[in-house]
């Protein structure tokens, strides 16, 4: 499983998704990774990290941009 032509991994996208429909950072971290064993301060910083991605932060706004003009 690597990165799609998008260069985001399947978990990155499952973040983005989760992110562009309304989910908290934290949550959509929550959803896309496997956080059994993680605080929820470590997964708040690490769903800021990918926040930080370019690739990440355009989906994001992409997916809020067409629920916005539904």
């Amino acid at each position: 499983m690597g990165k799609r032509k998008d260069g985001l991994t399947p978990k990155q996208r499952a973040f983005a998704i989760a992110v562009g429909n309304g989910s908290d950072f934290t949550s959509a971290y929550e959803q896309a990774y496997d956080c059994d064993n993680m605080s929820r301060a470590a997964m708040r910083n690490e769903a800021s990290k990918l926040m930080a991605n370019p690739d990440i932060a355009m989906m994001v706004e992409s997916i809020r941009s067409e629920n916005e003009a539904k």
